[in-house]
């Protein structure tokens, strides 16, 4: 039922797009993938790219983790207002985002280092304080994963900083069910 609703809004939305003086094509792609399962828990992972016309397309991807036992959502993974104790782990999640990139072009330490240092102090925070992704946070085998979308803390070329924080370094900050489907308590 939703695919074929999502199609057809799609469709119309492509529709009214169409202009044959336009040398592009607009282009959207949906797609949802099971990323992650265990005993207690599914998570999957819902992507969404669009082309609309101008310098660059656009895209959104949001994990969601449902209990396996309920079938419903975990709508709260972290504890509530613990984004300024949690800067320490999310500084060096962004920063470990940017080291991964830096290091595909890159073999010098201390020059990976040095744009690291730089893409971080481009970043668009107020305040000294890195947000909590507004996509959410999921659970993974290996730990808890963050996605910032497009813009949502830097410009368009750095992409969507994505990284895993070990459940050892971040389960003091996860609420009690996401603690008991990540099986540490």
């Amino acid at each position: 039922y939703y695919a074929k609703a999502t199609f057809k809004k799609l469709n119309s939305i492509l529709g009214e797009q169409k202009d044959e003086e336009v040398a592009w094509t607009p282009d959207i792609a949906m797609f949802v993938m099971k990323q992650h399962e265990t005993k207690r828990y599914v998570t999957y992972l819902s992507s969404y790219m669009s082309y609309l016309g101008g310098p660059h397309g656009g895209g959104v991807e949001y994990g969601a983790t449902f209990n396996k036992k309920t079938g419903k959502k975990l709508k709260n993974v972290l504890k509530p207002h613990s984004e300024k104790a949690l800067q320490p782990i999310l500084r060096e999640g962004v920063a470990s985002y940017f080291r991964d990139i830096e290091s595909h072009n890159e073999k010098d330490k201390a020059k990976i280092e040095a744009a690291v240092k730089q893409e971080m102090e481009s970043l668009f925070i107020e305040n000294g304080i890195i947000p909590l992704p507004k996509s959410g946070v999921y659970l993974s085998p290996e730990g808890l994963v963050f996605i910032y979308g497009q813009y949502e803390i830097g410009a368009y070329a750095i992409g969507t900083p994505t990284f895993t924080v070990p459940y050892n370094k971040i389960e003091k900050f996860l609420s009690p069910e996401a603690q008991r489907l990540a099986g540490i308590k």
